[in-house]
Parts: C-alpha cells; sequence; structure tokens
C-alpha cells in the first residue's frame, strides 16, 4: 500500500512538473498581425520582437494584453531605473511613447516589456518592440 501511495504522488508530481514546463508564451512574432514585423532576434534569455506601426500606444498595449491572455499585469518601475531609461532616450533624441512590463503567475521567471518609441520607420511612426526577459 505504501509503494501505492508513493507511485500516485510521484506521478502527480511528475505530471504538475511537466504541465509547469510545458506551459508557453504565445508566439510573440504574431502579437500584431496587421502590423509589419522587421526584426526580432533570440540572445540567452532574453528574446526581442519589433514593428513599424502608427498605432498608439495605448491601442497597442490593449491589443498585446488581448493577444497574450489574462493574467498579466504591470509591474511597478522602480523611480531610479526609469529616470535612467528616460535620460538615456532622452540623450539618443528618442521620444518614449510608451514602456511597460508585465509578469504573469502563470508564468514565472518570465517578464513581457512593452516598449513603444517615436521613429519613423517604413513610413510608420513608431518602433513598437516586445521583449521577453526569462530570470
Amino acid at each position: 500500500m505504501k509503494t501505492l501511495h508513493l507511485i500516485t504522488i510521484l506521478t502527480v508530481a511528475s505530471f504538475l512538473s511537466c504541465n509547469a514546463e510545458d506551459k508557453k508564451l504565445p508566439d510573440l512574432s504574431k502579437a500584431f498581425p496587421a502590423e509589419k514585423l522587421f526584426s526580432q532576434s533570440k540572445l540567452g534569455g532574453m528574446e526581442t520582437y519589433s514593428w513599424a506601426t502608427d498605432l498608439a500606444y495605448v491601442d497597442l498595449e490593449k491589443k498585446f494584453l488581448k493577444y497574450v491572455g489574462p493574467g498579466w499585469v504591470q509591474r511597478k518601475t522602480d523611480k531610479e531605473n526609469q529616470a535612467r531609461i528616460d535620460k538615456s532616450m532622452k540623450d539618443q533624441g528618442v521620444v518614449l511613447e510608451g514602456n511597460k512590463i508585465f509578469a504573469n503567475p502563470a508564468y514565472p521567471g518570465i517578464k513581457l516589456g512593452l516598449t513603444q518609441m517615436k521613429m519613423a520607420i517604413e513610413g510608420k511612426m513608431f518602433l513598437a518592440q516586445v521583449l521577453v526577459i526569462k530570470e
């Protein structure tokens, strides 16, 4: 009986472990199908996707959150870090339209960044980027 109980526990633990590992993000290259995806890269634990778009940041964010699904919430940004980002962008002459980081407890160790900069690319007004950060 103890052996059967142990096998049941190990089977359930294995199932739960596999489910956690199998939980994958949707294909983020398809997050904005009506926009021009012109760049994507994967380096180590980081992925970046870039689009040329005319969408306002608020509309971009709504579409993004709908695409990735429920449970993603904005993480508060450290004020010092945000000030450094803002200064760096200003020094480069880049106007930041929006920059948020999202987390979801269903995806532990993963954060998604959504950034939009005013930058004319391929006839569009903005550069939009999604950054996947795996911790």
